[in-house]
């Protein structure tokens, strides 16, 4: 009689706990992360190396910078998806001993410690170098675009300023054309509603303001060399993806892997399309 093999009762009790160090095998490269950060001199790279003498006690600076140097060797950039990482990935859950930090204490972490990143990814490859972990023969190259906080109402071009410009100018002269028709009016019949007037009249001011705005902003595009401006985030740009995807503001984030081990050679965001 065929049968199928069966996996574990999830509900029987074990006498003995499963060993955390089984989880990875003798080769598996997350032992190789876990022996770089934990023979790194933390204080070298300015993080801190003594707990808060107040407060929740938190997590340890080196936890958390294995769990980046796993995210970097992976691709993983989400704190979202590093979180998940910790709750299923059992690489990750034996290289941070079945801590679970939550997203905002890894986005946190990574904003406090931006520098430090740069610093701990170049010892990284150096040494990925002095070990041959980079055939250095074949480098596979791809980019993605990141979206910035500034939206695409805020992100103007010379000729989207033009064209508003164009349509401003259209709206004032609509606006000083129903004036003089209420003029004309208020000579025949005696009077107009001057609510209506001074509306009227608010509009076109508001309208000269905006005008002036895109002017400035095209004064400053014309000094600065740039052919776009952003509001919120200046460095962000209106970069195109595919034909069928259009543009978005935000970045260009190229990546190079090495062909041998698919070790991250390098890596830069720009915002260039």
């Amino acid at each position: 009689m065929s049968r199928f093999i069966t996996g574990a009762d999830r509900a029987q009790a074990s006498m003995f706990p499963e060993c955390l160090e089984d989880y990875v095998g003798p080769e598996n490269t997350v032992r190789f992360i876990d022996a770089f950060v934990e023979n790194l001199d933390l204080q070298q790279v300015q993080l801190p190396v003594a707990p808060a003498s107040t407060g929740r006690p938190g997590y340890a600076p080196g936890d958390l910078l294995k769990l980046f140097v796993y995210g970097y060797l992976y691709r993983v950039r989400s704190s979202r998806e590093l979180e998940r990482l910790t709750q299923h990935n059992l690489e990750v859950i034996w290289l941070l001993r079945r801590l679970r930090p939550d997203h905002k204490t890894i986005s946190e972490f990574r904003r406090a410690h931006r520098t430090v990143f740069k610093q701990v990814f170049r010892q990284f490859n150096i040494l990925c170098r002095d070990l041959n972990l980079f055939g250095a023969q074949i480098v596979a190259i791809d980019g993605t675009f990141f979206k910035a906080d500034n939206s695409r109402s805020r992100n103007f071009t010379k000729p989207k300023l033009q064209g508003l410009i164009t349509t401003v100018d259209k709206n004032i002269a609509e606006y000083l054309r129903e004036l003089e028709l209420n003029d004309a009016a208020s000579g025949s019949d005696g009077g107009v509603e001057s609510e209506k007037v001074e509306d009227l009249q608010d509009k076109i001011t508001q309208l000269h303001a905006a005008k002036e705005r895109y002017e400035q902003m095209q004064r400053d595009l014309e000094l600065s060399g740039e052919s776009q401006i952003s509001l919120t985030d200046p460095d962000a740009r209106l970069v195109k993806k595919s034909t069928a995807q259009g543009s978005v503001v935000g970045y260009n984030v190229q990546s190079a892997v090495d062909g041998a081990h698919h070790l991250i050679v390098d890596i830069e965001a720009t915002n260039h399309g």
